[in-house]
């Protein structure tokens, strides 16, 4: 029989064996097969209060829940009854989609499962829709994509007049427990929500002589106990728990939230005691034969056990018949041997069954794979586990096995095996959970990428990668393989790497080997690279990135938090680049970098030989979590890595240029600069000659007062023209004062003046709104006093200082100017007359206007990051793209701070700098001949360090004077004591470190 025809032959039998059972179950689609009954006699029925109050702005899913109601009897026998009660009110939309079915779930070889009452509650009534509602049983099989078959059935209620705004009030009860438990009661009950609850009610009937273990995690509620006849009741009542708000990358054993749990067991040993029989087997024959021909095979016992694990993994695929005792009742390993499938347990019962013919001791261990590390703050219970593997001792270690495992591979002393937290080893005396830590080295990544550079740039550079996996990743990577295909996962990775090379393309198959000795596998890939180098301004560039180990330590989605962050344990990453140069010239320093702190270990080495580069990143992840209160550490950390973890290549382009061109080059750009010099004194003429042409032919206006003109009109002007427009304003009203006073005063000297003359000016308007209201309308003389000094403050400011602030500042003077301004308008008529001729655009304007705003855009900009600015910054105050740029012509490693920086450049820094940082002093800048040029000197280089203060706008120049008699200069600005800091801290760190 082929093994299509055999897989589809063991379906056929799992089909007929689960037909079989559901009729055996009394499975019906008829409503009259489906259990419509009042609650047990012995529920309380609570009184869910008003309905009101909803926060609709915290509600998820469309729902708000009234009440949550859960109590659970349990008799003097163990027999089990479980009911259960919602009252939720229906928000929205995606809560009348949710709310509109309603799904039940219940085995039924072991339970009968009773809708207890169903109600609509809408304006005031209570709608009985028990009967009427539509009810059908299905086999959902919910599981059935991890091959396991569970028998459960779904109870499905189809709500056929529910509405946005109804609340729904219903209940029901499940009968019986699995039997597999032998009356064993646990049961764990979250007590607070992540979203908004008004009551949650949790009562138990224990019935059972037998003492009963409760044991609330991360909380402390109140429990009311009382005697009712033959039971205890144990009572819960939480009214509005806090909601639970958690954030996002969580460790898989991180829980938030509180919970109850009741338990009859009172140790450990009490588990162990139920679950060690469910595992007694006697060897049966068919077992003995597998056990003889691997020990034929393996005369070692380490190899024995194995051949033993992947005999059981690769031979018995993974099937779970999972329905009421079979959950926790293992197949005999004859039967598991003989269908050639099985779940966990059956797994584990045949391998330690093959293990035994091997006089090898070994015992099944349950475990949690959700809970993991959880497991140790719970309380003693049967239910707690949804897994189970192999424990055994050997030569004094611990060993796990786990038989529902693929592509394992490995010796015994490297076979990786997950970490679930704690385990429950099934062997007498046993009373307390194994922690299942151990090394953190058996899971890794190594990657090494070659790359062989040409002579000429424009030659293919050809790149080949081995990557080699272990462990959990190596699991992860056989798996790909399987799912996906050779050809995919080779596609995907080609794509992987021609997001860093667009021209890249493959030039041979990808190769896949399996080491079963070592337990790793290797991929090998070959690329050609058409355009592996980008080009700068005068060089080519190409950067490496250790992107796995860049990965690692990523940045949380949630800074502010409470709760722990999740890190990738084990991870172990080694990035190796070989950099192999065709051309000789090439010359690199070593270095090293060591990064350790709590949470993972960063080691960086750099190193050339022959002609080759060497860089290696290696990390390593000590903990799968960091603390809440750990974070900024972590982060502190996390940002050194990455400024580490980088290298960038430079090859510089040799030039071709003649004298000749660059002599024509430097006449262009000469000539652009005449005729933008040329266009700004035309203008500036043009815009004399107009204002004195239309000075003689300007109309006189008899009835206008002072200078009326529009607001917008004086704003844009004044903010276009820096405020230049301000004192042609103030200009034109004290003319209109001497016009209409015959006062001997010098208008012009007092526009020229105008932050002396604000008040002077006020004080004049105030005095004409007296006289024609008999009341100050312009403003009050408090604000006109402030105005008047804030206008002087920052027109001395601005002299002196070219702060982005005071700059900002000094454009919005006109808006001090605003008061004057409507109160003059509003003595005057703006239909006609002087407002309306003064409001008039002229052309001298605009043109003023085109000709100032660029010199405010960039002004402005001498502020930012973007253009080099006039005074001294630090690091902070730079662009990242020129700190890189910065690092790839080596003025200065990317591992050091700059302190203090300055360029005298006009548009950008690349063309010219000096600073230093805590290590060392460099000067640079883009000679017309020879290109980049740059000065650098430690602080144990230099002999002498000496400087020359600017006077008025020029530059300090300090001379810094190497010991071998060189010397070098930095240029720095004196604009708000900047060259003065400059000098200061790096005269300090050159005698603290010379």
């Amino acid at each position: 029989m082929s093994l299509s025809l055999h897989y589809r032959f063991n379906l056929l039998v799992i089909f007929c064996f689960l037909s079989i059972f559901y009729q055996k179950a009394g499975v019906a689609e008829n409503a009259q097969d489906i259990n419509l009954e009042p609650a047990p006699t012995w529920v309380i029925y609570y009184d869910v209060g008003a309905i009101d109050d909803i926060p609709t702005d915290e509600v998820s899913n469309g729902l708000h829940y009234h009440m949550v109601d859960n109590q659970i009897q349990v008799t003097k026998t163990g027999e089990r009854t479980a009911y259960t009660r919602y009252v939720e009110t229906i928000v929205n939309q995606s809560g009348l989609e949710s709310s509109s079915q309603l799904n039940f779930n219940f085995d039924p070889s072991y339970q009968r499962f009773a809708l207890n009452s169903l109600f609509i509650l809408r304006d005031g009534q209570r709608l009985d829709r028990l009967q009427s509602a539509k009810k059908s049983l299905l086999n959902t099989e919910s599981e059935l994509k991890k091959q396991i078959y569970n028998g459960s059935l779904t109870l499905n209620v189809l709500m056929s007049d529910l509405q946005v705004g109804d609340t729904l009030d219903y209940s029901y009860t499940r009968y019986g427990a699995n039997p597999v438990y032998r009356n064993s009661f646990s049961y764990g009950r979250n007590i607070n929500w992540s979203v908004p609850l008004n009551i949650q009610h949790l009562r138990v009937l224990w019935g059972k002589s037998k003492p009963l273990f409760v044991t609330p995690i991360n909380a402390t509620p109140t429990i009311n106990k009382n005697e009712l006849g033959e039971f205890t009741e144990y009572q819960i009542t939480q009214l509005k728990p806090q909601m639970v708000v958690t954030p996002s990358q969580l460790p898989a054993w991180y829980d938030a939230y509180s919970s109850i749990y009741f338990s009859e067991s009172e140790n450990w040993s009490d588990v162990v005691n139920w679950a060690k029989p469910l595992y007694q087997f006697a060897i049966h024959s068919s077992v003995k034969k597998v056990a003889d021909d691997i020990q034929s095979q393996y005369p070692d016992q380490s190899a024995q056990i194995v051949a033993a694990l992947k005999y059981v993994q690769e031979n018995i695929r993974y099937v779970g018949l999972e329905m009421g005792a079979n959950s926790h009742v293992p197949t005999a390993p004859e039967e598991t041997l003989k269908l050639k499938y099985g779940d966990c347990k059956d797994k584990v019962s045949l391998l330690i069954a093959i293990l035994a013919a091997l006089d090898i001791q070994a015992f099944p261990a349950l475990v949690d794979t959700e809970y993991t590390k959880l497991l140790k703050d719970r309380p003693p219970a049967a239910n707690l586990f949804n897994h189970v593997i192999v424990s055994l001792n050997y030569q004094g270690k611990q060993i796990w096995l786990d038989p529902t495992l693929i592509n394992q591979t490995g010796s015994l002393s490297n076979l990786y095996q997950p970490d679930y937290g704690y385990a429950l080893v099934l062997k007498s005396s046993e009373d307390k959970l194994t922690s299942m830590a151990g090394p953190s080295d058996g899971s890794y990544t190594h990657i090494t990428e070659n790359y062989f550079i040409p002579k000429k740039h424009e030659q293919k550079v050809k790149l080949s990668v081995a990557t080699q996996y272990s462990g959990e990743k190596l699991l992860n990577t056989l798996g790909r393989l399987e799912r996906d295909g050779k050809k995919k996962v080779a596609d995907n990775y080609e794509i992987y790497y021609q997001k860093a090379f667009p021209s890249l393309v493959s030039v041979g198959e990808m190769t896949v080997s399996v080491d079963d000795k070592e337990g790793t596998v290797s991929i090998n890939e070959q690329y050609e690279i058409e355009h592996y180098w980008r080009t700068g301004d005068e060089h080519y560039e190409a950067d490496y990135y250790p992107t796995e180990v860049r990965d690692a330590v990523f940045k949380p989605e949630q800074i502010i938090r409470t709760a722990p962050l999740a890190l990738a344990f084990p991870n172990n990453i080694n990035n190796h680049f070989e950099v192999t140069f065709e051309s000789d010239g090439w010359d690199f320093d070593d270095e090293e970098f060591v990064e350790d702190n709590p949470f993972f270990s960063f080691h960086k080495t750099i190193s050339f030989k022959a002609n080759t580069l060497k860089l290696e990143f290696d990390y390593r992840a000590k903990v799968d979590h960091v603390a809440a209160e750990q974070l900024d550490d972590y982060l502190a950390a996390r940002d050194r890595l990455i400024d580490e973890a980088y290298f960038g290549l430079l090859k510089y382009i040799k030039s071709e240029v003649s004298d000749n061109q660059a002599t024509v080059e430097d006449e262009k750009l000469f000539s652009a600069l005449q005729i933008i010099i040329v266009i700004y004194a035309l203008g500036l003429l043009f815009i004399i000659m107009s204002w004195v042409s239309e000075s003689r032919k300007r109309p006189e206006f008899a009835d206008s007062h002072f200078y009326p003109m529009s607001g917008l009109k004086f704003l844009i002007l004044g903010v276009g023209t820096m405020g230049l427009y301000d004192i042609y304003w103030t200009y034109r009203n004290w003319h209109a004062v001497k016009s209409k006073n015959n006062t001997d005063i010098m208008p012009i000297a007092r526009g020229i003046f105008s932050p002396i003359w604000f008040y002077p000016l006020f004080s004049v308007l105030r005095k004409d709104s007296i006289e024609r209201f008999a009341k100050n309308k312009v403003m009050f003389p408090l604000i006109a006093i402030i105005f008047a000094v804030a206008y002087l403050t920052i027109t001395f400011a601005s002299s002196y200082s070219e702060h982005l602030l005071v700059s900002v500042l000094g454009l919005l003077t006109p808006l001090l100017f605003m008061p004057f301004v409507l109160y003059i308008n509003s003595i005057n008529n703006k239909s006609d007359g002087a407002y309306k001729y003064n409001s008039q655009w002229k052309l001298r304007q605009v043109v003023a206007l085109i000709l100032c705003v660029p010199l405010v855009a960039y002004t402005l900009a001498l502020e930012t990051p973007f253009l080099p600015g006039d005074s001294v910054r630090t690091e902070s105050q730079l662009l990242d793209g020129d700190l890189k740029f910065l690092y790839r012509k080596q003025v200065l490693p990317a591992n050091e701070t700059i302190q203090y920086f300055y360029s005298d450049a006009f548009l950008s820094i690349r063309d010219d700098g000096n600073g230093f940082t805590n290590q060392r002093v460099f000067s640079y800048w883009l000679d017309e001949h020879e290109g980049f040029q740059l000065e650098v000197a430690s602080y144990d280089q230099i002999k002498n360090i000496e400087v020359e203060y600017g006077v008025d706008d020029s530059n300090t120049v300090i001379t810094i004077k190497r010991r071998d008699s060189s010397d070098f200069m930095l240029f720095v600005s004196t604009i708000d004591g900047g060259d003065k800091l400059f000098f200061n801290m790096l005269n300090k760190l050159w005698k603290k470190n010379k």
